[in-house]
């Protein structure tokens, strides 16, 4: 035999081990079943729904604690227009490099990047805004719910017949 076959057979044979390998490699069989077997279903998260609430049984929601996490909510909130305020004096940076093709296209790709960045965070703080109004109407619907029916239940039976009617 010559070199030449040499290097041909031994291509060839390279070219079978690689088909081999990649043959026994696949994670799944022709009828699309996994070989393993593997799949594993992702874990739920804990539910924060009380655990052993049932029918008759109460329900209790701590609005002290709605006002502390909407607060401190507003503390981050801060911090967060904050950063905006920063980025937004900051301006685009690379958007002002320019003269030649290449800084032109940097300059618009950066400009385009802040620019999302930008818009990214004030929506964000609107939305957290929102959430932060959104807690403290929860925790005053709760107080409205929880008056109204103190005062039915305090109402039952004190005035059993309408008056006027007995």
């Amino acid at each position: 035999m010559s070199g030449v076959q040499d290097a041909m057979i031994l291509a060839d044979q390279q070219k079978i081990d690689q088909q081999a390998a990649a043959q026994n490699a696949q994670t799944y069989n022709p009828d699309g079943s996994g070989k393993a077997n593997d799949y594993h279903p992702p874990k739920l998260p804990q539910s924060t729904f009380p655990p052993h609430l049932t029918a008759g049984s109460d329900f209790k929601v701590n609005r002290d604690e709605l006002t502390k996490v909407a607060a401190q909510m507003g503390q981050d909130l801060a911090a967060l227009e904050s950063a905006l305020q920063t980025l937004g004096n900051g301006g685009a940076g690379g958007a002002t490099v320019g003269g030649w093709e290449q800084a032109d296209g940097f300059g618009n790709n950066s400009g385009q990047a802040w620019w999302g960045i930008y818009s990214f965070v004030q929506e964000l703080n609107t939305v957290y805004d929102q959430v932060i109004g959104y807690l403290h109407q929860t925790a005053q619907n709760y107080g409205d719910a929880e008056q109204t029916t103190a005062a039915a239940a305090n109402q039952v039976g004190s005035d059993a017949a309408p008056s006027g009617l007995a």
